[in-house]
């Protein structure tokens, strides 16, 4: 019986490309490699990110945790919690939030 694909697509890749691919295709469950190419072109995502979205969550995180660390030192040492402190930490806290909100939306649409 005739294989009812009759398009034959070629591309080239180096040596390293090459042995990635065959350890993802190991790793996969097709059982050839014109499938496993068939399945990640026709049902794979590519995702494409905004770097500067996840340096600013990791830099307001590294803040959160040093003003942290500043609060417990000032409590420790005065038995007292400053409002302006926490209200910072609030507003960093949303901020981050925000960004995990915008980033979780933006993977949603992705969804088959």
């Amino acid at each position: 019986m005739k294989d009812p694909r009759e398009r034959v697509y070629r591309f080239r890749v180096n040596n390293a490309e090459s042995e990635w691919i065959e350890s993802k295709f190991r790793l996969s469950s097709c059982e050839t490699l014109s499938d496993f190419f068939r399945t990640i072109i026709m049902y794979g995502i590519i995702v494409k990110y905004d770097e500067q979205q996840l340096k600013k969550i990791s830099d307001n995180v590294k803040k959160i945790s040093d003003n942290f660390n500043q609060i417990a030192v000032r409590v420790n040492s005065t038995n007292r919690a400053y409002a302006e402190d926490i209200m910072m930490m609030r507003k960093e806290i949303d901020e981050i939030r925000q960004l995990l909100k915008s980033i979780q939306s933006q993977l949603l649409k992705l969804k088959p």
